[in-house]
This record gives structure tokens, C-alpha cells and sequence, in this order.
């Protein structure tokens, strides 16, 4: 008896049977342990004797705040029973441990035994006979582990579950959203990482005792087969009791498989925790790496800052005040305040486009060492090709390495420019649209808004200068705009015009082909099938496929001799372009040039217009072509530059149109023989 007084104390989980024939004693002992969620208020309310507690205090820890408005601790709980009695089981003893610190809240229909354990011996259950209490015994202990265990596991779940609130503190917090990396929930995620430790420590003891209970438990059910002798009972008794005796078997049976269900249970919820708490940790790694790559940001803006200098320190130093400048100094001593704070705000607001030029600079050296490196067959100090060699094996396996051309960065002067034109242009205008409607407004006045007028109409008149002077530079700077979109419109029109005729020629063309080649086609298609009419239909349709493919070759080589055309065309365009620019030497005659061709050709209309249609034959564009010819041989003179320069440009389109029709249907011709 005293060994069970101390396994109960000590809560372990154990089971014990010994069977004694010449004795005649039969003897079994089993004890179970678990975790309890005990809440503080609780505590004070149930009543025990306090004495218990220094023979079996099982008080563990603080059970972490995851539930709101509740405060629990961990406490270790304890069952045990034990029977003494004779072979036969017509006398025997029985005792009952029970340390059951605080009320379960879980399910089942047991829930109203649980607590008063003398009920468990009430005589109308019948349970005087020890085959029946046994495992009667057996599954009331299990369910109450079973609940006190999944108490525990509630709220670890509902802990875990990102839909529901939980409160850290006594005015709650929303913790929906703990698992985004944000610097407002630094200090959340960081007490649920600590939870998270306090959580899985708790989760492995429950672990380690739901596994011994599992033993001890295993033990029980196998005990009938492990015994070298087994206890007599008459056939009196085996009649009357068997049915009670089977139905409290299969109800153990039942509570110890939910405990197996649990353990498995309680490894996935340490799964679920670890993992949390991985997250977590990534989490605040990235806000810590924010919060340092800001802070560096911040320093670097500071540096620059401090390398121009202070502008009131800078400019009180350049000038060596000692004493309370005189009027002379003091106008100087503003205007170099105001530079240097202008240039001060405006190196530490582009700082990154400053710095922009560097970088450029260093990726041009690294490149162009690069690509001597590769080349060179220099030797010494060092072989630079495997050096090359190295140093691109190295950039392969670092993703931060700089070879790639460091981007235009954002600037950050737009700010700056709202500002400026805001106070320059739409707040005078502002404050004159007020003092105008003050003057202009009916009915009586107070003194109180004559006052406001009078304020209104002077601070317009001292925003009159602004207003007309920034409205004057809106003005100009829109004729400016204007005029020199109008001066380069043209440019745009001709290319315009060169790529509707390129396409137009090219369309036409492509459906010339198409057609005849529809019609070479059907052509053929009837002939085969007039001189098929004899064969087998399959081998019919095999020749029909050949020439589908065939046709579909054709069209697939005429397209490539488009594209060929196009190709000669945008070289073509090349070409000019490069002689425009040589142009633009002298813009005045250009735009003068083209501007008096733009005016002609605008008033001849359509009848000027010489397009050439897909259809047209070479003899007709060369009799245009060489018409083209004799009016500028005729008109080609100084006294005529617009002429001569209409002509030229008319002139250059119909030898472009026309070599590009002659290449493409001479190949047409060439891919249908």
C-alpha cells in the first residue's frame, strides 16, 4: 500500500497485476496522469482540503494568456485504484486515488459522475462485483483524461485559427492578421513566439504522458492473456454477470481508442506550432530587415545632408559672425542661406539620381574590362581569362551581383515642382477668384466682411504680380509647344503616308497571289479528281493532301518573300532617316523646304497624288517613273527649290514602291515554278 500512496504522489502511470494461487490472492494496480487547465478564479471557488497540497501539489506552470478574459495554470492530475482479493472474487478490496485539481468542461455523459467518486460505488449500478468496477473504473479514469486533455488542445486550436480574436492584454487585440510581415504587429508576433514555446513545451509533456498512459493502458487489455493463472469464478456468476461484464469492457474499449485518436491529435497541433512559430520568426526577420534597410536609408539621406552642411552653420561660418550682422550682411547672408538650402534639399531629394551617373560609370569600366579580360592573352601577374572565368562562377551563385545596368531612378523633385507651381499659378488665381467675388457679392455688409473683403482684395493685389507673370510663362511656353509640334507634324505624316503605301502595295500584292494561287488550285483540284474517277477513294485523298500541302508551302514562301520585302523597306527608311539627320544641320531650310512641298501637295488635291495600284504593270510605272524624271530635269533648278524638292521625295516613293513590287512578283513567279 505504500508503494501506491507513492506512485500516486508521484504521478506515474502504471499498471501492476499479480496472481498468487497458493496465496490465493489476485491483485491489480493501475495508475494514470495527466495535464489539467485550472483557472485562477476557479481555484479559489472549489473546495478542498488544503492539507492535499502538501502531500500532492501538482502545479506545473502558468498556462499562457490565449484565451481572453481567462487566466489558467497547468496542474498535474492523478487516478489510481487497486484490488486485493481472493481467487474466486467473492472477497475483495478496493481503493480509489483520485487528485483531480480542477472541473473538466468536456463532453460525454460521464461528466455527471466525474467529481463525487463515491458514486462510482453506488449499489445501483451494480458494480459489486470487482470483473464489473474494474473496467468500469478503467474507463471513467480514461474519460476524464480524455477531457481534461482536450480542453488543452481547444484552445490551442482556437488559439491557432487566424479567424477568431484572441486577447494578449486585458483591452484585447486583433490578431487576424499576425502572420504578415508588418512593423504594427512586431510586438504581436513577437509575444506569439514566446507563446509558441510555452505551447510546445506543454504539448510535449502532454505527449510524453498521453504515450505512458498508452502503455499502462495496453498493459490493462492484455492482461486476461498474460496471466499464468486465472482467477476462478462459478458458472453461477458467469451467467448472471457476463453481460454486465462485456458491456463495461466494450465501453473501456471505446475510451481508450479515443485516447490513441488524442495522441495523434497532440502530434499534429506540436506540428502546427512549430511551423506558426517558423513563420513568425521569417516574419520579424523581414520587418527587422526593413526596419534596417530604412534605417540605413535614413543615415545615407542624414550623410549627404551633413556632407553640404547645415546652411545656417555653413553660411554663419563663411562669413565669421561673431556678433549681430549690420543691414548689408544680413541681405547677403539670406541669399546664401536660401542657396544652400536649396541645394541642400535638392542633393538630399535626388540623391539617388546623383549617385546615378557613378553607378553608370562603373558598369561601363567593369564592362569594357570585361570584355579586354576575355580577349587578352596577357598573362601577367595573373592568367586574366581564368580569373574571368572565376569571377563569372561567383556572380552565378550570388544573386546580388552587378551585372546588370543599374536602372534611372524615380526622382524625387516632382514634389518639389507641385509645390512651386501651386504657389505660383493656382493659389494666386485662388486668391484672386475670392477677392473678386467678395466685391462682387449683393446684400448688406457688416463690418466684419468689409473687414474680410478688404484683406481678400489686398492680398490679390499682392498676388497680382505673381499671377500674371506665371500665366504669362503658361501662355508662352504653350505658343512655344504648339508651334514646334506643328513645324514637326509633317515628319510624322510622311512616314505615315511611306508605311499606308508600303502596305497597301504589299496587301494588294499578297491578294493578288492568293487568289491566283486559289485559282491554280481549283484548277488542279478538278483536274485530279477528273482523272481520279477510276482510283480508290484513299488514294483520292491522299493526293488531296499532297496538294493542300503543296499550297500551303507556297503561301508559306510567299510570306516569307513579304517579310523579306519588308525587311529591304525598313532598310530603306534607315537609310533616310540618316540622311535627314544630315539635314538638321541647317533646320531653317529644311522647314522651309518641306513646308512649300506639304503646301503643294495639299492644294493640287488628288489629282497629284500618284499611287501605284497592286494590279498596275512595270511598263506603266516606268512610263510614270520617267515622266516623274523629264518634270524634274525640267523644274530642277534654284529658282524652283519647292518643285525640285516635291519631286525628289515623290520621286524616292515610286522607286521604293516600285522595286519592292518587281522583287516580290518576280519571286512569286520563282516559288510557283
Amino acid at each position: 500500500m505504500a508503494q501506491f500512496y507513492v506512485r500516486h504522489t508521484s504521478f506515474s502511470s502504471h499498471f501492476h497485476e499479480d496472481v498468487h494461487p497458493l496465496a490465493d490472492v489476485w491483485a491489480a494496480e493501475l495508475h494514470l496522469s495527466f495535464l489539467q487547465l485550472v483557472e485562477t478564479q476557479e481555484r479559489t471557488q472549489i473546495h478542498y482540503y488544503p492539507d492535499n497540497d502538501v502531500v500532492c501539489d501538482g502545479r506545473q506552470r502558468r498556462f499562457p494568456p490565449i484565451v481572453k478574459d481567462s487566466q489558467f495554470d497547468i496542474y498535474k492530475a492523478s487516478l489510481g485504484y487497486r484490488f486485493v482479493g481472493d481467487m474466486g472474487d467473492k472477497f475483495w478490496s478496493g481503493w480509489l486515488l483520485a487528485y483531480v485539481p480542477g472541473e473538466s468542461k468536456g463532453v460525454g455523459h460521464l461528466n455527471r459522475l466525474n467529481y463525487d467518486f463515491r458514486r462510482w460505488f453506488d449499489e445501483k449500478l451494480k458494480n459489486d462485483q470487482r470483473k464489473i468496477l474494474e473496467p468500469f473504473l478503467v474507463g471513467n479514469m480514461v474519460a476524464e483524461v480524455y477531457q481534461s486533455t482536450e480542453k488543452i488542445l481547444k484552445h490551442v486550436d482556437e488559439w491557432l485559427d487566424p479567424e477568431i480574436e484572441f486577447s494578449m492584454d486585458k483591452e484585447g487585440s486583433n490578431e487576424s492578421n499576425v502572420s504578415k510581415a508588418d512593423d504594427r504587429n512586431f510586438g504581436i508576433q513577437y509575444n506569439r513566439s514566446t507563446i509558441c514555446l510555452d505551447l510546445d513545451a506543454i504539448l510535449s509533456m502532454l505527449r510524453r504522458l498521453s504515450l505512458a498512459n498508452g502503455d499502462s493502458l495496453n498493459q490493462w487489455r492484455e492482461r486476461e492473456e498474460s496471466r499464468h493463472y486465472k482467477p476462478r469464478w462459478s458458472e453461477k456468476d458467469e451467467l448472471k454477470y457476463r453481460e454486465l461484464v462485456d458491456h463495461q469492457k466494450r465501453r473501456a474499449e471505446q475510451q481508450i481508442s479515443l485516447l490513441k485518436e488524442q495522441y495523434r491529435q497532440i502530434e499534429t497541433s506540436i506540428d502546427q506550432i512549430r511551423t506558426h512559430r517558423q513563420e513568425l520568426m521569417a516574419n520579424l526577420d523581414l520587418t527587422q530587415s526593413r526596419t534596417a534597410t530604412l534605417n540605413a536609408e535614413n543615415v545615407r539621406i542624414f550623410t549627404y545632408a551633413t556632407v553640404i552642411f547645415y546652411p545656417l552653420s555653413f553660411v554663419t561660418s563663411l562669413f565669421s559672425m561673431q556678433g549681430p550682422p549690420n543691414h548689408s550682411t544680413t541681405s547677403i547672408f539670406i541669399k546664401a542661406t536660401a542657396i544652400a538650402l536649396v541645394v541642400t534639399l535638392v542633393i538630399v531629394f535626388n540623391a539617388e539620381i546623383l549617385a546615378w551617373p557613378i553607378r553608370r560609370l562603373r558598369f561601363s569600366i567593369s564592362l569594357t574590362a570585361r570584355e579586354k579580360m576575355g580577349k587578352t592573352s596577357n598573362v601577367f601577374p595573373v592568367s586574366w581569362k581564368k580569373t574571368l572565368d572565376r569571377i563569372k562562377e561567383a556572380e552565378a551563385q550570388d544573386v546580388l551581383h552587378d551585372i546588370e545596368m543599374p536602372e534611372w531612378p524615380r526622382s524625387k523633385l516632382i514634389y518639389l515642382m507641385f509645390l512651386v507651381i501651386y504657389l505660383m499659378v493656382e493659389f494666386p488665381t485662388s486668391r484672386i477668384v475670392l477677392a473678386y467675388e467678395s466685391v462682387m457679392k449683393d446684400g448688406a455688409r457688416t463690418p466684419a466682411s468689409v473687414a474680410l473683403t478688404a484683406v481678400r482684395i489686398l492680398i490679390a493685389i499682392t498676388m497680382l504680380p505673381v499671377f500674371v507673370v506665371a500665366w504669362m510663362v503658361l501662355v508662352i511656353w504653350s505658343i512655344l509647344h504648339s508651334t514646334v509640334d506643328k513645324i514637326w507634324t509633317f515628319r510624322k505624316l510622311i512616314e505615315d503616308m511611306d508605311k499606308k503605301l508600303l502596305e497597301e502595295s504589299i496587301t494588294g500584292y499578297v491578294e493578288k497571289e492568293e487568289k491566283s494561287e486559289e485559282q491554280d488550285g481549283e484548277k488542279e483540284i478538278d483536274w485530279k479528281g477528273a482523272t481520279a474517277a477510276t482510283h480508290e477513294e484513299k488514294g483520292g485523298n491522299k493526293k488531296e493532301k499532297e496538294l493542300k500541302e503543296r499550297v500551303i508551302e507556297r503561301k508559306t514562301k510567299l510570306k516569307e518573300k513579304v517579310e523579306e520585302a519588308r525587311r529591304i523597306s525598313h532598310k530603306g527608311k534607315e537609310d533616310r532617316v540618316h540622311k535627314r539627320v544630315k539635314l538638321l544641320i541647317n533646320p531653317p531650310k529644311l522647314y522651309e523646304a518641306k513646308a512649300k512641298a506639304f503646301n503643294s501637295r495639299t492644294k493640287k488635291g488628288e489629282d497629284q497624288k500618284t499611287t501605284i495600284s497592286p494590279t498596275s504593270t512595270a511598263p506603266s510605272s516606268i512610263g510614270k517613273d520617267e515622266a516623274t524624271t523629264e518634270i524634274l530635269d525640267q523644274g530642277a533648278s534654284p529658282e524652283n527649290p519647292s518643285l525640285t524638292h516635291g519631286s525628289i521625295w515623290r520621286l524616292a516613293r515610286r522607286l521604293k514602291k516600285k522595286a519592292i513590287d518587281d522583287e516580290v512578283a518576280v519571286q512569286g513567279r520563282q516559288g510557283r515554278h
